[in-house]
């Protein structure tokens, strides 16, 4: 499986984007209006500048002077170029390496400079869980009948 098959089982979910010069506190009501976690950021030419997520708002707004209702989402946004990005042909394994090791949540999917998706560690969790069902379920289907003979009707 790769992550482009992940973005499939999500089906037609919309990809929200936020102006960067939106108020940062306009962008949290879009998450929670939503019950989204993560937004990407786009620039005047409607390119990816950067993603928004609620642990952004939370950990960077207390951190700067001013009250949190003046920052915009560029001030707390994490900016392109330090955005971890997966690319359709990854492997999940590969994309959940990534958001243990920096402690990330949310993982957006480009193709060819487009952005095309956004992977959240709950979609990880469901692949997983799929995954595993599924192999328990053969294992089941193993014990059962070890030697894959099939015996119908009433063998006396």
């Amino acid at each position: 499986m790769k992550v482009e098959d992940i973005l499939k089982k999500k089906g037609d979910m919309p990809l929200y984007t936020v102006d960067g010069d939106m108020k940062a506190i306009k962008a949290v009501e879009i998450l929670d209006e939503k019950k989204v976690g993560a937004l990407i950021v786009l620039d005047k030419d409607e390119n990816v500048s950067g993603i928004i997520s609620e642990r952004d708002f939370l950990y960077k707004s207390y951190k700067k002077e001013g009250a949190r209702e003046m920052f915009s989402v560029t001030d707390l946004m994490t900016p392109v170029e330090n955005m971890y990005v997966a690319k359709k042909t990854d492997k999940p394994q590969d994309v959940m390496k990534l958001m243990l090791k920096k402690r990330i949540r949310h993982v957006p999917v480009m193709d060819e400079g487009a952005i095309v998706g956004l992977i959240s560690i709950g979609d990880l969790l469901n692949y997983l869980l799929e995954k595993y069902e599924e192999e328990a379920f053969l294992l089941r289907e193993h014990i059962k009948n070890p030697m894959g003979i099939h015996v119908y009707g009433d063998n006396k």
